[in-house]
């Protein structure tokens, strides 16, 4: 494979000049996953539920990137993901899979890319009924064509990632799952393009918070950089992410603070939006994102707590709990605790039952760990 050039323990060097500065995984990883890219002729990329803006970037840019290398390539959504990311390119192509639904086309994958899923379990039902339509043996004989199964491939950069599938590469040290695809589509010498660049550059604005969370590296501006010059627009990026919400919108974000309550000395805030808020505003689930990060500029704050009512599987009412961090505590242990994970300083989880069944016990013990913490550092 040509685009790899080198690894000297702790640095792997690409012919087009990316260094991959603190990767702690073996690169012969992502040397074989870039090699089952190159090797193979159908994909299906996807991510977890209820996408974000790094989950849709990463599998876009990879079914991109493979299409125009010639390649048959499926980016594909499990359930529904917010409509405020309609502008990536190629969302349109994206096919909406739920657990009623068929495969809808005249070819199996043979390489299925999962992209920012931590766990298993959260592709596990779309893996299963892909693996029921290959061809089975009967009798003792071969089946014709013979039996075979897609290879799973897992790119994360969650610490709580339980690696999975035929190839895993995890790297918790990149700002987002955006960054590695570029590193993979780089040693696999498939072509990174302006729509292509644009979801990377996507995943990795939106991943570090606009640059300025802690995971924004020398490496992170210096592959957004590159991606710039492949074509990514940032004003035009920023603009469709971040400056085009409607008015009810904006008065959702309001309620949010007007809500916004306080514990532990102001160490911990957190607030709450249920589906009644979002229908009395006429608003989809897809229009509730990042409302979390609403309540993380108050300057005492070492936890932020976010939940919101969804609805679930089968019609049922679910809680999202998300968590952002600015103090010492691992939010991904915290999340594991409910079901969920994550990273360090941003994680979640998805509850059964509303926000009013979980936030009073949640967030009483959410504010013994900033005690604690605080008892720890004085």
């Amino acid at each position: 494979m040509q685009g790899l050039v080198g690894f000297d323990g702790r640095r792997l060097v690409l012919c087009e000049g990316a260094i991959l500065t603190g990767y702690r995984t073996d690169p012969s990883t992502m040397e074989s996953i870039a090699a089952v890219l190159g090797q193979h002729s159908r994909f299906v990329t996807v991510a977890h539920p209820r996408m974000d803006a790094d989950a849709l970037g990463s599998i876009l840019a990879l079914a991109l990137s493979l299409e125009s290398a010639g390649k048959t390539a499926q980016p594909l959504s499990q359930g529904s993901y917010p409509e405020q990311l309609d502008y990536l390119p190629g969302s349109e192509r994206v096919m909406r899979w739920d657990e009623s639904q068929s495969w809808p086309h005249d070819w199996l994958p043979e390489v299925v890319v999962v992209c920012d899923i931590g766990g298993q379990s959260r592709v596990q039902t779309f893996l299963d009924q892909l693996r029921r339509l290959y061809p089975e043996a009967k009798n003792g004989e071969e089946a014709s064509p013979p039996k075979q199964r897609p290879i799973v491939v897992n790119i994360d950069h969650h610490v709580s990632n339980e690696w999975f599938g035929d190839y895993a590469w995890v790297e918790s040290a990149a700002c987002s799952t955006g960054e590695m695809v570029v590193d993979v589509l780089r040693a696999a010498s498939l072509p990174i393009d302006a729509d292509v660049a644009t979801n990377l550059y996507a995943a990795l604005l939106t991943d570090t918070g606009s640059f300025h969370y802690s995971n924004t590296t020398p490496r992170a501006l210096r592959v957004a950089a590159d991606l710039i010059e492949a074509g990514a627009n940032p004003s035009e990026i920023a603009r469709a992410h971040y400056r085009s919400k409607s008015t009810a919108q904006m008065q959702l974000e309001g309620l949010v603070l007007e809500r916004m309550r306080t514990k532990a000395h102001e160490r911990l805030a957190y607030s709450y939006i249920t589906l009644e808020d979002l229908s009395r505003l006429g608003l989809s689930p897809g229009k509730a994102q990042d409302l979390v990060n609403l309540l993380t500029p108050l300057a005492t704050l070492r936890i932020a707590a976010f939940f919101l009512e969804i609805e679930g599987p089968e019609e049922r009412v679910q809680t999202k709990l998300s968590l952002r961090g600015e103090g010492y505590q691992n939010l991904s242990d915290v999340a594991k605790r409910y079901g969920g994970g994550g990273h360090p300083r941003a994680s979640g989880a998805t509850l059964d039952g509303s926000p009013a069944q979980h936030l009073e016990r949640i967030v009483t013990e959410l504010a013994e760990l900033v005690a604690e913490e605080t008892e720890q550092r004085f």
